[in-house]
């Protein structure tokens, strides 16, 4: 009777506790997930698998493994699954200012040298990194110009060769 009753009720409480827990923990767990989302996809769009590569593949592959934990409602696992993957794009994050100082640098030595490929490449990278750098936009434009100018001089040259001088 009583005594019985009693045991059903400890076993009812028990329960209810265990699914508000389980609850807690997927609520931690997608609220995690959803910090690690939103970091990821501003990395993403700033062309972080360009500059931190390895770092942000890491990241991701955590994400990956954490979303794994999720679907097994693992939900504890997830959610540090997903907060350490956060904090490893938060390290990447806080080198954007510097991957952006070392794109601009290696553009305005490409220019420099001649290497308007790779000049334009660096310019592009630094525009994923920021995509309204006016410095970049610069470079990328100037490496356009200078372009522009080789069949003007190389048709100079032809000229000279041939000795058309007043047309060099």
């Amino acid at each position: 009777g009583a005594g019985a009753k009693g045991r059903v009720e400890v076993i009812l409480q028990a329960r209810e506790q265990t699914l508000a827990e389980a609850a807690a923990a997927r609520d931690a767990a997608e609220a995690a997930r959803g910090k690690f989302e939103t970091s990821f996809a501003a990395l993403d769009e700033r062309e972080a698998s360009r500059w931190a590569t390895a770092e942000f593949a890491a990241a991701r592959d955590a994400g990956t493994a954490a979303l794994q934990r999720f679907s097994v409602e693992d939900f504890k696992a997830a959610a540090a699954g997903w907060e350490e993957a956060a904090k490893q794009l938060a390290a990447i994050e806080a080198r954007q200012p510097q991957a952006l100082a070392d794109a601009l640098a290696r553009g305005a030595a490409a220019l420099q040298d001649g290497q308007l490929a790779a000049a334009r490449d660096a310019f592009g990278l630094a525009l994923g990194i920021e995509p309204e750098h006016a410095g970049a936009k610069a470079g990328i434009a100037r490496a356009g110009r200078i372009e522009q100018t080789f069949p003007v001089v190389d048709a100079a040259v032809a000229d000279e060769r041939a000795g058309r001088l007043s047309a060099a």
